[in-house]
């Protein structure tokens, strides 16, 4: 049986604080994530609330509100465990990692544009203040697979077009030469509404990518031309327009496009592979640049993450632990 704790109603013309929801199915997973959107005056947004690990590597949250519009970061060098309400609800959180547990909305958009300046309010040697050196995101486009499962909610259309949200405010933050990439469905529209996006940002197509989804034997985990499923999702990727190449280790010309196939065995529902190893030698500096992925389902260590799910891989209950 799924259980589903939500906030109590707002009155009429109350001021609206974003509250998260515990979503339990089960016993198996323990999710935390905003809940659907009141109408109302969204508060700006908290923090930062750094987590030290100076003294503990657990730290106790009283209720999962306190969590919700907030920026909130663990800048040491370990990784530290929150846990949310109950002792067994634990999420682990990456060394040198910033997360933002809200939705991707025009107001929450506006609240995370300031809250980048906030966190990043010196320039670095390649970007200005507020800005990245890389930007991730992982959309919740809308497709038939996704419409049949209820494991995680993708664009009605009924709601806020994600890309359109971002595409006014999010170019802004993309330092000279940035590298942009974003995963894309199967769907010509889909890709289609990608490029649009990266044109109202000023990006350029450069490379173009393949996830393979494979079984363990190395195979396709089905036909790679199924009517109804393809074993493969593609990534998106480019730079901003004003960049100059030759600061970077990168010999294709403004112009070409490179392809690449990334092979992996998926996991979790909708979980996809780590591109840290991939995009680090692409940056300016692979020790020292700014990392952002949008609509993230996971934390990645040394980035910044920004979504409505933000923890969701990040339970205990999801990772065995390694004992050599």
């Amino acid at each position: 049986m799924n259980h589903h704790v939500r906030p109590a109603h707002h009155k009429k013309d109350q001021v609206q604080k974003e509250t998260p929801q515990i979503v339990e199915e089960g016993t198996q997973e323990s999710e935390i994530k905003p809940p659907e959107r009141r109408t109302g005056v969204l508060r700006e947004p908290q923090g930062p609330l750094i987590l030290s690990s100076s003294t503990t590597t657990e730290h106790g949250i009283p209720q999962a509100s306190d969590l919700a519009n907030k920026v909130i970061g663990n800048l040491s060098a370990r990784p530290v465990l929150i846990h949310v309400g109950h002792p067994d609800r634990k999420y682990s959180i990456p060394p040198l990692s910033i997360f933002m547990l809200s939705n991707v909305g025009h107001r929450e958009a506006s609240h995370f544009s300031k809250m980048a300046t906030k966190l990043f309010p010196e320039p670095s040697p390649s970007a200005a203040p507020g800005q990245f050196d890389f930007i991730l995101l992982d959309p919740p486009w809308e497709n038939r697979s996704v419409r049949r499962s209820k494991t995680y909610g993708s664009r009605r259309k009924t709601d806020e077009d994600p890309m359109h949200i971002l595409s006014g405010m999010l170019g802004k933050h993309m330092a000279p030469g940035a590298l942009v990439a974003c995963w894309i469905t199967n769907k010509a529209s889909v890709r289609d509404a990608a490029l649009d996006a990266f044109e109202s940002w000023g990006v350029e197509l450069v490379e173009e990518w393949a996830w393979l989804k494979t079984t363990v034997h190395g195979e396709p985990i089905c036909d790679l031309d199924g009517s109804m499923r393809r074993p493969y999702e593609s990534v998106l990727v480019g730079r901003t327009l004003d960049m100059t190449f030759d600061r970077f280790d990168d010999s294709a010309s403004p112009k070409a496009t490179t392809k690449r196939l990334i092979t992996g065995v998926p996991d979790l529902h909708s979980r996809k592979p780590c591109l840290k190893e991939i995009i680090e030698p692409m940056m300016w500096d692979s020790s020292s640049y700014r990392a952002l992925e949008i609509f993230a389902r996971n934390l990645t260590a040394g980035w910044c993450s920004w979504g409505n799910e933000v923890l969701k891989y990040q339970w205990k209950g999801h990772w065995t632990e390694d004992h050599g």
